[in-house]
């Protein structure tokens, strides 16, 4: 029976510095969300403002503190309810 060959990159250092690349996009993305979130929230308390995003308290407090993931829907619906854009949370960097 003939083993499964695998593949194994040339450059090993190329594929680790994509993947830190694109690990740091990603912590990025959630610190400006939760940069925004906290700003924001204002002098709002959690609860209020969980209120107001339809985002429960602890998960807001997770959203602030960049530890929590939000799907596409979820981000869509939060700035629907922030009556704010994309770009308002994520300004482009040109």
């Amino acid at each position: 029976m003939r083993q499964a060959v695998q593949w194994q990159p040339k450059k090993p250092h190329v594929v680790y510095w994509c993947q830190h690349v694109l690990w740091m996009a990603k912590a990025s993305l959630k610190q400006q969300l939760g940069n925004y979130l906290r700003k924001a929230r204002g002098e709002m308390t959690f609860k209020d403002f969980a209120r107001k995003t339809g985002i429960s308290n602890s998960s807001l407090q997770r959203l602030e503190r960049g530890e929590q993931n939000l799907t596409l829907g979820s981000l869509e619906t939060l700035l629907r309810k922030l009556n704010v854009g994309l770009t308002d949370v994520f300004p482009s960097s040109e």
